[in-house]
């Protein structure tokens, strides 16, 4: 539930990004302001609790996703061409998470 409640918050970010834009603010903050408006409403504290959670989630998702990628086993990543995509990647993410405001990086 909590994916389809922040999905808004997550595409606007997204499409943003992608048009060469800076967000106006953190996604936690975005998540928080999507959450506490619509149709139904989360209360302030709610909403505020739910952004809170997404980002701890992604928080403690950069790390563990972002050094898979660059340790790709042997096997799969054949050659340096194929582990240089797979660091390009895990840069990508870095810097998503750096425009989100959500690193523990930063």
């Amino acid at each position: 539930m909590l994916l389809l409640v922040d999905e808004g918050a997550f595409q606007s970010s997204l499409n943003k990004l992608a048009k060469g834009a800076a967000l106006d603010r953190p996604l936690e903050e975005t998540i928080r302001i999507n959450c506490g408006k619509g149709v139904e409403p989360f209360e302030a504290e709610d909403a505020a609790r739910i952004a809170r959670t997404v980002v701890g989630y992604l928080r403690d998702l950069e790390e563990p996703l972002t050094a898979a990628m660059r340790d790709v086993p042997r096997g799969t990543a054949q050659a340096g061409d194929q582990q240089a995509r797979y660091d390009g990647v895990a840069d990508e993410i870095v810097q998503l998470y750096e425009h989100f405001e959500i690193t523990r990086r930063v």
